[in-house]
């Protein structure tokens, strides 16, 4: 119990301390307090007083809008890709409808440049052009030999002309009705009298005696050698057609 008291008035005389020496601490600083405050009030009115922060114009705030670090890449990058994503589609369709038409006209001056022959080395002779060989003359036709029976058949359709190769004064002695006299051992002068008579496209068939007699062979190959491409060679002759007993005339060459 004693100690409690004892305790109590500890407590107290320690409140009682405090609160004098709080009380004094008042009475002293009221002067010291109020010159502070003095000189401070006349430091703050000696200072010259700070210009007020320019109010930011519609211009200025529009300008430095796009300057801003955060907004300004992010809206400039998505028209970008946006462009790119567009325009790649168009290159490649430009690439794909250039393409095939440039190939062709690479390949052709490929062509045209290995057709081309290559440069004749300086000082070189020219080398003239060598001709092309004339075409072999077309070769004649051979006579054609034909029979008895066609040789009458020709001679009743007077469908061609008869030349008798004997000599002249054997003519006039018997020939095929109708026949003119082309002798052998005469034929330049004998052709020279009739070709008038004989055109180049006619069918001729010529004969002799028989076929022991070469002298119808002989003009026939002169009628081909000079143009006429139809004649026709009668080799039985004379004598199969008088054996035959087909018709006769006597007398000169009309």
């Amino acid at each position: 119990m004693k100690q409690s008291l004892s305790r109590i008035q500890a407590v107290v005389v320690l409140v009682a301390a405090g609160s004098f020496v709080g009380l004094a601490f008042n009475l002293a600083a009221p002067k010291g307090v109020l010159s502070l405050t003095a000189r401070t009030a006349t430091a703050e009115a000696a200072a010259p007083a700070p210009d007020p922060a320019p109010a930011p114009t519609a211009a200025s705030a529009t300008t430095q809008e796009p300057a801003s670090p955060a907004a300004a890449p992010r809206e400039a990058k998505k028209p970008v890709r946006k462009s790119a994503a567009k325009a790649a589609p168009a290159k490649a369709t430009s690439a794909k409808a250039t393409s095939p038409k440039a190939a062709p006209a690479k390949a052709t001056s490929a062509k045209a440049t290995s057709a081309s022959p290559a440069a004749a080395p300086a000082g070189a002779k020219p080398v003239p052009a060598t001709a092309a060989p004339p075409a072999a003359p077309e070769k004649p036709a051979a006579p054609q030999v034909v029979e008895l029976p066609e040789a009458r058949l020709l001679q009743l359709q007077k469908s061609a002309i008869l030349l008798d190769a004997r000599e002249r004064n054997v003519y006039e002695l018997g020939h095929i009705p109708g026949a003119l006299s082309l002798p052998d051992p005469e034929f330049a002068t004998a052709f020279a009298r009739l070709e008038a008579r004989l055109p180049r496209d006619a069918k001729i068939l010529v004969y002799c005696e028989s076929e022991t007699c070469d002298q119808a062979e002989t003009v026939s190959w002169n009628l081909v050698h000079k143009g006429y491409k139809n004649i026709l060679l009668f080799k039985k002759g004379w004598s199969a057609w008088e054996a035959a007993d087909y018709p006769q005339e006597k007398g000169p060459s009309r």
